[in-house]
């Protein structure tokens, strides 16, 4: 029921919507929604895997563990400068997974690719257990500060509603 939603955040944002599920110390993309509104589109696709602390997606579940798992997630990932504002030391790494904590979404600001902007929710399981999570993905140039906000309070609603089950609203009009 994930998808109803999913998909009505891509048309309410006019950005591509990713689903993954994490495994072990990374997350695997497992579906994927563009919007049809901007010609400028993710490259990304389903089946692809990456570590969990270069993604907004993986730091939005990794902010629900506990400590000793987060520092043995990154102690066995190979730490590459993947562009100029990943983060490469895990004290940084804390505070942003504080951030996420404090927020209730992750970003990842062109830490992972060059140009690509991501916001993300951590989603509740059936199990109570937090190994799924979505994002909202744009190009740098149309993620503004005011728009991270939004989408940040709409993948917060969001990933309320789904990991409660509830229903979508097709309009998502009650959600920002």
């Amino acid at each position: 029921y994930a998808n109803g939603y999913l998909q009505a955040i891509a048309a309410k944002t006019g950005e591509t919507v990713h689903l993954v599920e994490r495994s072990d110390n990374e997350i695997i993309y497992i579906d994927k929604f563009d919007s049809t509104q901007n010609s400028v589109r993710m490259v990304s696709r389903i089946g692809l895997s990456l570590p969990m602390i270069y993604t907004a997606v993986g730091k939005s579940i990794m902010a629900r563990l506990s400590e000793n798992e987060t520092e043995k997630i990154w102690n066995s990932t190979e730490i590459v400068k993947k562009t100029e504002k990943t983060v490469v030391s895990y004290g940084e790494f804390l505070k942003e997974l504080e951030a996420v904590r404090k927020n209730g979404y992750a970003t990842d600001l062109e830490e992972n690719e060059k140009g690509v902007c991501c916001v993300a929710a951590a989603v509740c399981d059936v199990y109570g257990e937090y190994r799924y999570a979505f994002s909202v993905s744009a190009p740098a140039s149309r993620m503004s500060e005011e728009k991270l906000k939004t989408v940040g309070k709409l993948v917060v609603e969001t990933s309320k509603r789904i990991s409660n089950g509830e229903k979508v609203d097709k309009n998502m009009a009650n959600i920002i």
